[in-house]
């Protein structure tokens, strides 16, 4: 006679219904962590476009003019990036001693474009 073994573990259909518990819980956290990842670019863009009206504000103190230079603008605010493949800011149209506008997007954020006046008053 066989004497009955002792045997420890988990059948086939535990570890199936794990790996089908594990893709359900992975396939809904996997698009909201897409979006926290778009927001997270998003609010980089818009932290690029407020010190960029920083530095045009502090450019305008000093010069008493804006300035339709980006690297100006780099100069008087180191935080601000140069524009790269991911993040893109540039000075719209042509500044003035009164006026100025100014975008910045992310690549791989929403697609959402942040414009600031110098009213200081940012956009979408």
């Amino acid at each position: 006679m066989l004497a009955k073994r002792n045997e420890k573990g988990f059948t086939l259909i535990e570890l199936m219904i794990v790996v089908a518990i594990i893709g359900i819980l992975a396939a809904i956290a996997v698009p909201s962590f897409m979006s926290y990842r778009q927001r997270s670019y998003d609010k980089q863009a818009n932290s690029v476009i407020k010190n960029v009206g920083a530095a045009q504000s502090a450019y305008n103190a000093r010069y008493e003019a804006y300035t339709n230079t980006e690297a100006d603008l780099i100069t008087i605010d180191p935080n601000i990036p140069a524009t790269t493949s991911t993040i893109k800011w540039g000075i719209v149209g042509t500044s003035t001693a009164t006026a100025f506008d100014a975008s910045a997007a992310h690549d791989l954020g929403s697609g959402v474009t942040f414009s600031i006046d110098e009213s200081g008053v940012i956009t979408k």
